[in-house]
């Protein structure tokens, strides 16, 4: 059985995050944190956090 990740997951950028819709743009932090406690590793891995 491998130990990899079977998806990745990729979170803009802070900079690009703000092309966000206005309800989002100061909340990618809290996003992130909600993505990531339903989505976990090890079947899941995250890049740009």
């Amino acid at each position: 059985m491998s130990s990899a990740p079977h998806h990745l997951i990729f979170f803009c950028s802070a900079e690009a995050w703000q092309r966000y819709p206005e309800w989002a743009k100061d909340r990618r932090d809290e996003i992130i944190a909600r993505i990531k406690s339903e989505f976990r590793e090890p079947a899941y891995e995250y890049m740009g956090d």
